[in-house]
């Protein structure tokens, strides 16, 4: 397990930080700002786009600022009026809908839910342990990842072939689905080329 260090010892011989830390401090922006504090270079975004990227709300806003479609949704915060959301989200978003945490990765604690009591439940549950709550139309179709690379061959914004997700037929591309070895991922997805450069292009 090694001894504990405290950051401020640790850093002072780094020449930089490849950081693949995943999750909460790791790709919320908490490292990053340690990090900074102590002047040592490391790799990824810098604490506010990654501190954007986990908050699914913030991502989806800005997502919507520069023309990405994304599902219609609603954010309960813990002083929300949960039953009045809930009830809206019943009566004008077709059924089942996402239910996910605003901040947590890795599809952890997301269900795909339908009717007022099981809404209700997932939302609660969440609620307990999150800051809060993300209910989303649920769009039904294939599942793609495009990964973008800041000044790759002379490019600003290189884009990375997409990858298809192919979750369990039972199942989408839950915390199970990810890290079980359930789903597949095709690389470079089979797409109709207008798919992919669309992709690419978002």
């Amino acid at each position: 397990l090694g001894r504990p260090v405290m950051p401020s010892e640790a850093l002072r011989s780094v020449d930089v930080v490849v950081n693949g830390l995943h999750g909460e401090y790791g790709e919320d922006g908490e490292v990053q700002k340690i990090l900074e504090r102590f002047g040592v270079p490391y790799t990824g975004s810098g604490p506010y786009a990654s501190h954007v990227a986990m908050h699914k709300v913030m991502a989806k806003e800005q997502a919507i600022a520069v023309g990405v479609l994304t599902p219609r949704y609603r954010f309960i915060e813990p002083t929300s009026d949960v039953e009045a959301i809930i009830a809206d989200v019943v009566r004008s978003f077709p059924q089942p809908v996402v239910v996910k945490p605003v901040r947590w990765g890795s599809s952890v604690g997301i269900s795909i839910v339908g009717g007022h009591a099981s809404i209700y439940k997932a939302v609660m549950d969440i609620l307990q342990d999150s800051g809060g709550v993300v209910i989303e139309e649920r769009i039904a179709g294939r599942e793609a990842t495009a990964g973008v690379v800041e000044r790759l061959r002379d490019e600003a914004l290189y884009a990375l072939p997409p990858i298809e997700i192919v979750p369990p037929e039972e199942d989408f591309f839950s915390y199970d689905a990810k890290y079980s070895g359930a789903s597949r991922e095709i690389c470079p997805a089979q797409f109709p080329k207008k798919v992919t450069e669309e992709l690419q292009r978002i």
